[in-house]
């Protein structure tokens, strides 16, 4: 995670330092690239698929915590002051909206999808651009890739399909397999199915509903995630 965090961090640099935008209206445009741009970092040092692990862990498990303690999906271009709770916001934000590059990435195919980013870049050089501003850039940069551009910016950054391209859900099973493992879940869930109850059960009752409560008030946060999955693993042990 340390290494993650630090390459998310150097990202920033371009990200809104290179090109600017407004970190509270327009949180999409810097934050998910900073994201994206991490764990390109971590592929490049790890491999694809070690790299794409890393990701998730600090991406799509935030959406995944999230959904798991009750929180609806949302879009991920609204403003901060929009979300109803910091985990929302991290969840849409950090968590769901860096998956429009993955995929977009993985559509274009890797060169295409550089020149494409590097256009936008240039395009907008020390400017302050809006996300509109941004997808409109990077659309014009993929030139007749641009519609697809737009098309999977409206899915991931302004539409409601997390769970099915996350393939995450409410059950809490998929974030759980991510952070526990495949084996890890099945014998804590075998447990739990003998005390009439489950993981997801669990975890709430532990954490609160976090992604329904407002202002940010709730019965815990991910540190107490955190700090519970470690619990558990030490426990299987």
């Amino acid at each position: 995670m340390g290494e993650f965090v630090v390459a998310h961090e150097v990202a920033h640099q371009y990200f809104a330092g290179l090109v600017g935008a407004d970190c509270r209206a327009h949180p999409a445009v810097d934050e998910p690239l900073a994201q994206f741009a991490a764990g390109e970092y971590m592929a490049s040092v790890h491999g694809r698929a070690e790299g794409r692990r890393i990701l998730d862990l600090n991406a799509r498990a935030n959406y995944g915590i999230y959904r798991m303690l009750g929180g609806a999906d949302l879009p991920a271009s609204w403003p901060v002051r929009r979300y109803p709770t910091a985990l929302a916001y991290a969840a849409m934000v950090y968590g769901k909206a860096p998956y429009f590059y993955v995929s977009l990435r993985e559509k274009m195919g890797a060169a295409a999808f550089d020149r494409a980013l590097a256009k936008a870049v240039a395009a907008q050089r020390f400017r302050l651009v809006t996300l509109d501003g941004w997808v409109k850039a990077l659309a014009k940069g993929a030139g007749p890739r641009g519609k697809m551009v737009r098309r999977l910016a409206r899915r991931h950054l302004y539409g409601r399909h997390g769970d099915a391209d996350l393939k995450v859900d409410a059950s809490g099973d998929a974030v759980l397999a991510l952070l526990l493992g495949k084996d890890m879940l099945r014998q804590i869930k075998q447990g739990m199915a003998m005390l009439g109850t489950s993981p997801k059960a669990l975890f709430r009752m532990l954490l609160g509903k976090l992604g329904q409560a407002k202002g940010g008030a709730g019965g815990g946060s991910p540190g107490d995630l955190k700090r519970t999955l470690d619990q558990l693993r030490g426990g299987g042990r």
